[in-house]
């Protein structure tokens, strides 16, 4: 991987090799000679060891220079992946946000909906306790709900006959106008994209458009039930 490539550059990175000092000259019984052949001898020897410090010199800047720009590289390849665990954060945090939203907002539509099978429920255990004592069905069913609008023209936000419904055009959806209106201001109040609630599909836009078969619907149903309220 990188690091082990770069492992191998430091190791491969080697002190220049040591310099031989030239032979030492033999030795003379006149001392003259033998003063001038060793001043020789260490006027090359110094040369020798003065090239030597300059290439070391020479090669502590090129492996300095080296070592920074790996350092550099690294730091860049940091910052750069600390910027996308920002950004992964970033995006743990929205999707935990949207999650406990539609969570909430799922649980509450079920508690309205079994609140209206409740209210179903109680209804019908009226009108048996009504036979029970004797009471004819007219009176039994009397103030009663028998007949409560089809699911298919309830809002499912709301679960009541729809007035104004609306088909948002992404999803294919119906909702009451209003609470899907609703639905979406409380969304981009807590900075959430907005959804289709029954799919919770993110949308792209708000465009709905009116269902005039559905309300032609509901507007029928509740003719024929002219004593049902919600």
């Amino acid at each position: 991987d990188a690091i082990g490539v770069r492992l191998v550059k430091y190791q491969n990175c080697k002190l220049p090799e040591f310099p031989s000092l030239p032979p030492k000259p033999t030795l003379s019984s006149n001392p003259e000679q033998l003063k001038s052949s060793l001043q020789g001898w260490v006027q090359e020897a110094e040369s020798i060891l003065m090239d030597y410090l300059t290439n070391i010199k020479q090669w502590k800047d090129g492996e300095e220079n080296f070592c920074q720009g790996e350092r550099n590289e690294i730091q860049n390849n940091m910052d750069k992946l600390q910027g996308e665990i920002n950004q992964l954060r970033t995006q743990h945090g929205r999707i935990q946000q949207e999650h406990d939203s539609h969570i909430s907002f799922s649980t509450e539509k079920a508690k309205k909906y079994v609140d209206r099978c409740q209210l179903e429920v109680a209804s019908i255990r009226g009108i048996i306790e009504g036979l029970g004592r004797g009471n004819t069905v007219a009176d039994a069913l009397a103030g009663l709900h028998y007949s409560d609008p089809p699911h298919a023209l309830c809002c499912p936000i709301t679960f009541q006959l729809m007035k104004d419904p609306v088909v948002i055009v992404e999803s294919g959806h119906t909702y009451e106008r209003a609470a899907i209106a609703q639905h979406w201001e409380t969304q981009e109040a807590s900075n959430i994209p907005i959804t289709c609630p029954n799919t919770n599909q993110r949308l792209d836009s708000k465009q709905l458009t009116p269902s005039l078969l559905v309300r032609s619907q509901c507007r029928e149903w509740q003719q024929q039930h002219p004593d049902w309220h919600p």
